[in-house]
């Protein structure tokens, strides 16, 4: 059974991204839309997604059906936790 510290999240979100360069600043879009809803984006740097990262997810998450198709040839094993963000099965933009 997984234990956690109280007051812990019960979960822990990791963003990263299928072509980024490790260590850059969030996108500026994404500061100001974050910004209107009081999240500080100040201090986030890029993670690229790679197989270690892969393999540790419960779930995976991503915008666009190139994004989930990319990674599903780096790791094919992980096609059950692979979805769509989108309900309709239509791309987000990124």
């Amino acid at each position: 059974m997984f234990a956690r510290e109280p007051g812990a999240p019960a979960f822990k979100v990791i963003s990263a991204g299928t072509n980024v360069t490790e260590g850059q600043p969030a996108d500026p879009q994404a500061v100001e839309v974050m910004r209107e809803t009081k999240v500080d984006l100040g201090a986030h740097r890029t993670h690229s997604l790679g197989p270690g990262l892969l393999d540790a997810a419960d779930w995976i998450f991503t915008m666009t059906w190139a994004h989930r198709e990319s990674i599903l040839r780096v790791v094919p094993a992980c096609r059950d936790r692979v979805w769509l963000v989108s309900t309709k099965g239509e791309d987000i933009p990124d």
